[in-house]
């Protein structure tokens, strides 16, 4: 199995996936911008952009938005990327879409004209009314050169690993991955997948050690967590397979391992047919020595 792999910096994926967790607020409790940011968010809309938003039910359009992002020959800011959308043919949108979309996608194709228009709607009105004043251009400026500084020395799978700790592709068809930095999404990763292409939005991480600390400390403080820790370190198992060995409602495995996720000690393991495997990471072992010994004797008195 080989692909390929680039980082891509534009601010315009930040973009789209804000909206896109704003719209369907999937899993906001285990991220950083947790369920508050909501209310914090809904303080800024006008009422009359929310009852749209309200009123915008299908949004699946927005997950393969990010092959037009990549395509978009004026990307470098917001403003750049919305005046180009506006003015684009739908045949070009249709050929930056048509190569990439599996066969259960390509009603996506349809009516191009209309979701265009939507999309230049609310990402237009999201930059205005939010993204705008979140001010996050300079935290993500330097992460191409994070990159850029491994690409020559790690294989595509380990800055696969390195940036987007915890997932490991194993979709044999996948030959070119694109890495984007992301602070919404944080400390987890999201990803698109098409047919020879997958998008991976990684976080971009501030921590302090006493903040990863803590937050491995938490997830390490139950113990049907280390049940599910012990069990994953021996091989990489299916959600199925966890639930029948724990016990359990389905949702609270997915509590836990949202948890276990969030401070990096499971790996995903995507394979074909959109299946997906676990296991324990069992590199956070060394790390967290390595965060404890960093804390305790170069932390400031």
């Amino acid at each position: 199995m080989s692909y390929r792999v680039a980082v891509d910096d534009s601010i315009v994926y930040e973009l789209l996936l804000s909206f896109l967790l704003y719209k369907r607020r999937k899993n906001l409790k285990y991220l950083y911008k947790g369920t508050s940011w909501i209310e914090n968010v809904n303080a800024k809309l006008t009422d009359h952009y929310k009852s749209k938003l309200e009123q915008f039910e299908d949004v699946s359009f927005g997950d393969v938005l990010c092959l037009i992002i990549e395509g978009c020959p004026q990307k470098d800011d917001i403003h750049s990327f919305l005046d180009w959308f506006q003015k684009v043919s739908i045949t070009t949108l249709y050929e930056l879409l048509a190569p990439h979309l599996k066969k259960e996608d390509s009603h996506l194709l349809l009516n191009l004209e209309n979701q265009k228009k939507n999309y230049f709607y609310f990402l237009s009105e999201w930059y205005n009314q939010y993204f705008k004043f979140e001010n996050i251009e300079k935290e993500m400026a330097n992460e191409a050169s994070k990159f850029s500084g491994k690409a020559e020395t790690y294989s595509p799978e380990e800055l696969v690993e390195e940036f987007a700790t915890g997932l490991k592709i194993e979709i044999p068809t996948i030959k070119h991955v694109v890495l984007i930095p992301s602070l919404h999404f944080c400390p987890l990763h999201t990803f698109s997948i098409f047919k020879e292409k997958m998008f991976v939005w990684y976080p971009v991480s501030f921590e302090e050690s006493r903040e990863k600390i803590f937050n491995i400390s938490k997830a390490l403080a139950d113990q049907k967590r280390l049940d599910i820790l012990q069990l994953l370190s021996r091989n990489k198992y299916k959600f199925t397979d966890i639930l029948n060995y724990i016990g359990g409602a389905k949702g609270n495995l997915h509590h836990h391992l949202m948890i276990l996720r969030s401070a990096n000690l499971i790996r995903v393991h995507l394979s074909s047919n959109n299946q997906f495997y676990l296991s324990t990471r069992t590199e956070f072992v060394s790390e967290l020595k390595e965060k404890m010994i960093d804390f305790i004797q170069y932390a400031d008195a």
